[in-house]
């Protein structure tokens, strides 16, 4: 009686081994999504370059260039935080809606005081009027506003989207 239990100890034991690794990937995930280290050990620039090349992994087919200026290691905490959530949150933009090939991410600081970071795809566009009001696009116009921000789309169809933040530092 012993022996015929085995085979069904072993299932049940493998299985509950599956959904406890199962669920600390879960976790991992979402502690990398609530605060991803990376961005607190290496700064924003190396932070950005490691998500981008996650995404270019998982999205062969689109192009990801990607131009930081070296200044934007000493940003605050929090504007870092904000930009690598924008820069996440238009990633995720492009692979859902716009059926694009390219993607242009630049960030820069200008003078007096102002980052820039611009999103441009050459995905499919679509008319100003029919912008979806989605929660990825309001998530980041209410970061930018909470950095005292300017949030600027520019899209039309074939035309792809452009993406325009700027903040004072």
């Amino acid at each position: 009686a012993e022996n015929s239990q085995n085979p069904l100890i072993k299932q049940s034991t493998d299985a509950v081994i599956e959904i406890c690794n199962h669920l600390m990937r879960v976790v991992r995930l979402m502690m990398q999504q609530l605060h991803p280290l990376i961005l607190t050990e290496l700064g924003l620039k190396a932070a950005l370059e490691d998500l981008i090349s996650h995404w270019q992994t998982r999205h062969a087919h689109l192009q990801i260039h990607f131009d930081c200026a070296a200044e934007m290691e000493s940003l605050p905490e929090n504007i870092s935080i904000h930009i690598f959530r924008i820069v996440q949150e238009g990633l995720t933009n492009v692979v859902r809606h716009a059926n694009a090939t390219q993607v242009l991410i630049d960030l820069t600081l200008d003078e007096p005081h102002f980052l820039t970071l611009k999103m441009r795809d050459n995905g499919q566009g679509c008319e100003m009027q029919n912008l979806k009001k989605g929660f990825g696009l309001l998530s980041m116009r209410e970061r930018v506003r909470s950095l005292d921000g300017d949030f600027l789309i520019e899209t039309a169809p074939q035309n792809g989207m452009k993406i325009t933040v700027k903040i004072p530092l």
